[in-house]
């Protein structure tokens, strides 16, 4: 139901207290609106949020409203940026205080995540928005929840350390989130030193494009890849292998790798950190990657 129907045709429940409008809300990363090319922007968004939504809240008809999605990439400098910050200050100047925002997880194609590919790394622009918006979030006691692995006596124990950055064999933009581009080097997990350390070998390769779009002449593709280990040995890496026809926008869920020199002309990408720091893949299961290329898709991929 569009929310500009509440007011003149709002949904009536048995039980009132059972209905919470909850509008998915985003901004010019997600889709050029004709109002964010508004000279005034971001002084116009209010006018906007209160037409589509905000006169449920700033009425009073009673419904509670909690927006239900939210969110973007939020490169500091962007447009939007700038109006993320204005939605957030927005919310609270509103009262609307529950919200739900897209995501944390980095592999979404059109927002990014709160987490950087490494699945570890808050993005802090993100955290200073939902600061704004939420200053006082819910605590939810952390001994429920089992944070961090541990490992067997006997087992190596992981370092964090920090090394400079293998090249990467294409260019990365500067808006890629990847741990490559973090102050010039990698912060990342030692892997153990494993006496049957063993790269994958035998395994399959789906490929899935979940999600295409155009950028000026240039087609998009944001493919999911599925790699299963068909071995009887656990996999403690990969090099996964895709003609680059195109250009790489962005890849998560593994690691870039630097091609070996017969393959010029590929991309490599291994497991991701917290795969290999915790025993890497076992016979049977499956790692599920993504990546965003603009041009021609990879004509082949393949396990070297």
């Amino acid at each position: 139901m569009s929310h500009f129907a509440s007011e003149q045709a709002p949904v009536r429940l048995p039980i009132r207290n059972k209905l919470v409008y909850a509008p998915h809300v985003y901004g010019p990363d997600v889709y050029a609106q004709p109002y964010f090319s508004d000279c005034t922007f971001p002084s116009n968004m209010p006018y906007i949020w209160r037409q589509h939504f905000g006169h449920i809240k700033q009425d009073r008809l009673g419904t509670p409203v909690c927006p239900g999605e939210w969110g973007g990439w939020a490169r500091p400098g962007s447009q939007d940026h700038e109006w993320q910050q204005a939605y957030a200050v927005w919310l609270i100047d509103n009262d609307i205080t529950d919200s739900f925002y897209w995501c944390l997880n980095p592999n979404s194609g059109d927002t990014g995540g709160v987490l950087m590919d490494d699945w570890h790394t808050p993005v802090q622009p993100k955290l200073d928005i939902l600061h704004t918006a939420h200053p006082m979030p819910t605590n939810w006691p952390r001994q429920s929840v089992q944070l961090q692995s541990s490992f067997a006596a006997g087992q190596c124990q992981q370092h964090a350390q920090q090394a400079p950055c293998p090249p990467a064999d294409v260019q990365q933009p500067p808006h890629a989130h990847s741990i490559r581009a973090t102050g010039g080097c990698c912060t990342f997990q030692a892997p153990c030193n494993r006496s049957n350390e063993a790269r994958l070998v035998f395994g399959t390769v789906q490929v899935r494009e979940v999600d295409s779009w155009e950028e000026g002449p240039s087609p998009c593709h944001q493919l999911e890849v599925k790699v299963t280990n068909t071995g009887s040995a656990e996999a403690s890496n990969m090099m996964l292998m895709m003609s680059a026809a195109g250009q790489l926008q962005q890849c998560w869920n593994c690691e870039q790798q630097q091609a070996p020199v017969s393959t010029a002309g590929w991309w490599c990408f291994g497991f991701p950190d917290w795969l290999r720091s915790n025993g890497g893949l076992a016979p049977g299961a499956e790692l599920v990657l993504g990546i965003i290329v603009k041009g021609a898709k990879p004509a082949e991929v393949r396990l070297q």
